[in-house]
C-alpha cells in the first residue's frame, strides 16, 4: 500500500498494488478534513507529522497532548514550557523548517553548565555534531561557542576588515567546520541577492569537513552549491 501526501506530509490517498485508490481525503490548512471518501472498508487514521486521529473526539493525538484541527491548536500546553515558545498551543510556526527528526536538537544552559535537549527540556550529553544545535531553522552563537570551547576547537578567523570589518567566527576541527558571518550583513550578497539570508542578518554555515556537505536551514545536509541560501543559516544571539 502507498501512501501520497500532500506539503505538510499529510495523507491524501492510499494507494494498492494494482493501482486502485482504496482511500481518499482533502484538508483544509490546519489539517480540519473537507471530505473523506472509503472506496473498500478501510480506515485511515494518520493525520500531519507525528498525528493519529482519534474518531472519537475528532482530536489528533501528538503523544503528549493533543491537537484540535478546527481551531489549528494545540488542546493542552506545551509540555516543555516556554522552552517551546511563548505561544503554548501554537501548531508548528513552519512545519517544512522547524524540525529535528531524531530528537537531537540541543541548547547551552550558562546557568547550569549544561546542555538541554530542545524537545524534552532535559538535560543530555554535550553533541559532537554541531548541527544539532540548529534550532527552527536558526543557531544561536552561544551555543556554537560552548561546542567549540568543550571541543577544544579554536578560533582561527583571520580579519577581513573591507568585507567584515566587526569580525567573524571560523572553529575547524574533528571533522566539522563552523563558520559564522559577521557585521550582521554580507555587503556583497546585499547587493547581488537582496533577499539572501546573509543579506538581512548574521549567518552561520555548519559544514562536514569529511563529505563536504553544508547543513541547511531545512535540516537536510547536502553539497552547498544546491542551496546557497540555505546553507547560511540564520544566527541568533550575534554580537557582529
Amino acid at each position: 500500500m502507498n501512501f501520497h501526501t500532500d506539503l505538510n506530509g499529510a495523507s491524501e490517498e492510499l494507494i494498492v498494488a494494482s493501482g486502485d485508490i482504496v482511500w481518499e481525503c482533502s484538508f483544509q490548512l490546519w489539517g480540519k478534513r473537507i471530505q473523506e471518501i472509503e472506496h473498500i472498508s478501510i480506515q485511515h487514521n494518520l493525520r500531519y507529522q507525528g498525528q493519529y486521529l482519534d474518531r472519537e473526539t475528532g482530536l489528533h493525538y501528538n503523544t503528549f497532548r493533543y491537537y484540535d484541527p478546527d481551531i489549528g491548536r494545540f488542546t493542552q500546553p506545551d509540555p516543555i514550557g516556554l522552552l517551546g515558545w511563548f505561544n503554548l498551543y501554537q501548531y508548528a510556526p513552519s512545519g517544512l523548517i522547524r524540525v529535528d527528526p531524531f530528537g537531537l536538537s540541543c541548547s547551552f544552559n550558562s546557568k547550569s553548565n549544561r546542555w538541554r535537549n530542545n524537545e524534552t527540556g532535559r538535560f543530555t550529553k554535550r553533541p559532537t555534531d554541531p548541527s544539532e544545535l540548529a534550532r527552527y531553522g536558526k543557531v544561536n552563537k552561544a551555543d556554537i561557542d560552548a561546542w567549540a570551547t568543550q571541543r577544544g576547537i579554536p578560533n582561527t578567523w583571520h580579519a577581513d576588515p573591507k568585507r567584515f570589518p566587526s569580525g567573524e567566527f571560523r572553529y575547524e576541527g574533528q571533522g566539522y567546520q563552523v563558520h559564522g558571518h559577521g557585521n550582521g550583513i554580507d555587503p556583497t550578497t546585499k547587493a547581488k541577492w537582496p533577499t539572501a539570508n546573509s543579506a538581512n542578518g548574521p549567518t552561520a554555515s555548519i559544514k562536514n569537513t569529511i563529505n563536504g556537505q553544508n547543513y541547511r536551514t531545512d535540516g537536510i545536509w547536502g553539497t552547498f552549491k544546491s542551496d546557497p541560501n540555505s546553507a547560511h543559516i540564520p544566527l541568533n544571539g550575534s554580537f557582529y
